[in-house]
């Protein structure tokens, strides 16, 4: 099948005419650039360049908001795996805080790098050294999914603790099991 459109794709522009990618040569294109990029800019040279460029693939990828917080997306995966799996899904979840650089940066919107909880900076907030980072790694299936962070300067045990409790609340709401914790911090958490 992909043979028959990268023919037509060639046929395509050779005539000039605006070319409109298959679901098959967009798996096949994002597959060999995923595996080796040097392959897939040997295939399009070699094809005349009919298949898209390294940059439309980027765009294929899609785009997830990035911002600090939980990612919905993450969680809408989860449910999504949870429902295609024949047994209940059994996870482990994994946080740490992790340095980051202090500075403020201007991205054309907003200012990055202060202190964000996921609702926005606040006015006033100081800038952040840390990255409070939450990841999913499946126990009885493989898989590993961040599902958010806060940037942070420091915060308290509770603090903590009301982020975590938030994380499992979501992870049992997107019908996955946690049955372990996993962090590299203190045991002020464990109180909490």
């Amino acid at each position: 099948m992909v043979t028959v459109d990268l023919f037509n794709n060639l046929n395509r522009k050779k005539l000039k005419k605006t070319i409109k990618y298959t679901p098959a040569i967009k798996k096949f294109c994002l597959t060999l650039n995923y595996y080796a990029p040097k392959a897939y800019d040997y295939v399009r040279q070699t094809f005349n360049t009919c298949l898209p460029r390294p940059k439309t693939l980027s765009k294929w990828y899609g785009h997830i908001k990035g911002d600090p917080g939980f990612t919905e997306e993450s969680f809408q995966a989860l449910k999504a795996k949870a429902q295609l799996s024949h047994h209940r899904l059994i996870c482990s979840l994994k946080f740490d805080e992790v340095a980051i650089r202090r500075q403020k940066i201007w991205d054309g919107k907003k200012y990055i790098g202060l202190e964000d909880m996921g609702a926005g900076a606040e006015e006033g907030a100081g800038l952040a050294s840390q990255a409070l980072v939450f990841l999913i790694v499946g126990i009885n299936h493989r898989f590993k999914l961040p599902l958010g962070y806060c940037l942070i300067n420091s915060l308290t045990g509770e603090q903590k603790a009301n982020l975590i409790k938030i994380c499992l609340t979501k992870c049992s709401e997107s019908d996955i099991d946690v049955v372990s914790m996993t962090c590299d911090g203190h045991t002020a958490i464990l109180l909490h």
